[in-house]
């Protein structure tokens, strides 16, 4: 007997070896971006961004701020702190002369990780709705930090008619969005556990990727459905 095809809905599109993969395991994925990520570089931001030094500290907790950025920091050896999974291929792949001084899964791991030096610069390139995890953390160390917002998320809401057997989520963001026109559905695969509590409704079931990162979520999804 044929083992029936696990049908997930992704709240951003993903790459074609991701579907693949997903698909390998037996679990179709309908992917439809609910979020639109805006580029948002203007000419203080530039002013800033140029004005970063080789040794200086840059701080990462999306990807989509490193893409932003990629342009301008590529050539400078700069010190980062970033997230794991995405953000971190990010930073290896688009800045090349980058050090990475630490990572970690959550903003929340990473700011103790990060050395408090009174003689250094920071900067934070981030989305405009972005925690404020890293913020605090230097107002707690009274710490200048150079916060910089360099890209929008853009909800992209849409009501879904077809029924799945659980949907995948990304960010804060993306489930506000998903809710402006859905219910919480009955299964959500989380990326991670900001995403998650994003979810108010704790009578459904949340899984939470134990690295943040989408082949983890597909992992949990199989192993949820053995």
């Amino acid at each position: 007997m044929n083992k029936k095809t696990i049908q997930i809905l992704s709240t951003k599109k993903l790459s074609t070896s991701q579907l693949q993969l997903a698909n390998e395991l037996g679990i179709c994925i309908t992917d439809i971006d609910f979020i639109f990520i805006h580029t948002r570089i203007d000419e203080l931001s530039t002013s800033i961004i140029k004005n970063i030094q080789d040794n200086d500290f840059v701080i990462f907790t999306s990807k989509y701020a490193v893409q932003a950025v990629a342009s301008h920091l590529k050539s400078k050896s700069i010190k980062v702190y970033c997230i794991n999974g995405a953000t971190l291929n990010a930073v290896q792949n688009e800045l090349p002369l980058s050090q990475v001084i630490a990572s970690a899964a959550y903003a929340a791991d990473l700011v103790p990780l990060i050395k408090i030096s009174r003689t250094s610069n920071y900067y934070f390139f981030c989305g405009n709705k972005s925690l404020p995890t890293i913020p605090q953390f230097f107002i707690q160390n009274e710490m200048l930090l150079n916060k910089v917002v360099v890209y929008e998320n853009i909800a992209m809401p849409q009501q879904i008619q077809q029924e799945f057997d659980g949907v995948m989520f990304y960010s804060p963001s993306g489930v506000e969005s998903f809710l402006k026109m859905n219910t919480v559905p009955s299964l959500s695969i989380c990326i991670g556990t900001t995403t998650a509590n994003a979810l108010k409704d704790e009578k459904k079931i949340k899984l939470i990727a134990e690295q943040p990162q989408i082949e983890n979520m597909i992992a949990l999804i199989k192993r949820y459905y053995l």
